[in-house]
């Protein structure tokens, strides 16, 4: 019986399949890993960002000298932020009246908000500016808390750390936020400026 030459096989071989497959697969990691990554940096991003108004939230009450009768007679206007770097709390800061109008965040104060960072993201580290360096240097920790307070009427801030030589009110202070080893900072100095910036 004659069978007739068609010609070449128009199908693919296992081998060309499974190079085939495996370019897919090499594709849809770099893609996944880059989606990761993004998503990462655009969540600190936001974090640091929604840190920053927040800050300026509170600076603007005590600017306007904004009652807040929770607080009694007597409450001068002053509000604050607080963050803490240890155990659970490193995940969410309080934006809070400053009720007893002192220099720190205490049982006196009532809480007006608890704000979470995005999933992953932390707050890292608080230094402050020593002529051109950061201080605490990497890596040391430093103070595992700080308060910003703003009292009225100027934007001028207090700020503790629990030790006077790590917040010195007239030096510039910097928040450091962290994901999966990527920083974003925060910066507020003497004058109550705040802005946001990529740091290391």
């Amino acid at each position: 019986m004659f069978f007739p030459d068609n010609g070449p096989s128009k199908g693919f071989t296992l081998i060309e399949l499974l190079a085939v497959i495996l370019i897919i697969l090499i594709i849809t990691t770099l893609l996944m890993s880059n989606y990761r990554t993004g998503r990462h940096q655009l969540a600190l991003d936001r974090s640091a960002h929604k840190l920053a108004q927040d800050i300026r939230r509170v600076q603007e009450m005590a600017m306007s000298s904004r009652e807040y009768f929770a607080c009694g007679v007597g409450f001068q206007g002053s509000f604050g932020i607080h963050l803490r770097r240890h155990n659970n709390h490193n995940h969410y800061y309080v934006l809070f009246a400053n009720c007893d109008n002192d220099s720190q965040y205490s049982g006196a104060d009532i809480n007006i908000a608890r704000e979470e960072y995005e999933p992953g993201v932390i707050f890292n580290k608080v230094q402050h500016r020593a002529g051109a360096a950061w201080v605490p240097p990497d890596p040391g920790l430093g103070p595992g808390h700080i308060t910003i307070i703003f009292f009225p009427p100027d934007p001028e801030r207090i700020v503790d750390c629990g030790d006077p030589l790590d917040c010195d009110v007239r030096k510039e202070h910097r928040l450091r936020l962290s994901v999966n080893g990527r920083f974003k900072c925060l910066y507020v100095n003497r004058a109550g400026l705040i802005y946001v910036k990529e740091c290391s």
